[in-house]
């Protein structure tokens, strides 16, 4: 499994900066045929683990969501995985609550929590 997923960020640095046509080329020609046989290999793997073992559980997981893992192959705009919008959000996050934490109450500390935090623009928005 790692080994295809390995193949698949191979097949992603080779084309990375092609334009979105002649990506969603390639991956048709070189990535599909690798997530489809990732995809035969674990439907044939769950098989042999108990249904309510973590692995059988993750493999379910990617099965299910098995169009939405895919997409990127039909459509060479998308990257294949989304690490560049989760590196993005703790920057962002992290970035706004130093700006504003030397002026912030302390009795309102729980609002700069990453689960309570609003963008200060958003924050100014509601006021």
């Amino acid at each position: 499994m790692l080994d295809r997923i390995g193949q698949l960020y191979a097949v992603e640095k080779i084309i990375n900066g092609l334009p979105p046509e002649r990506r969603r080329q390639r991956r048709q020609l070189q990535s599909k045929p690798i997530a489809e046989a990732l995809a035969a290999w674990a439907e044939g793997t769950v098989r042999q683990f108990s249904r309510k073992s973590e692995l059988a559980q993750a493999f379910r997981y990617m099965r299910t969501r098995w169009t939405a893992l895919v997409r990127c192959f039909d459509d060479g705009r998308l990257a294949l995985d989304n690490n560049p919008a989760e590196r993005a959000n703790p920057h962002h996050y992290l970035a706004d609550v130093l700006a504003r934490i030397a002026d912030h109450p302390a009795r309102r500390i729980a609002e700069l929590l990453p689960w309570n935090w609003q963008p200060l623009d958003a924050n100014r928005a509601a006021v």
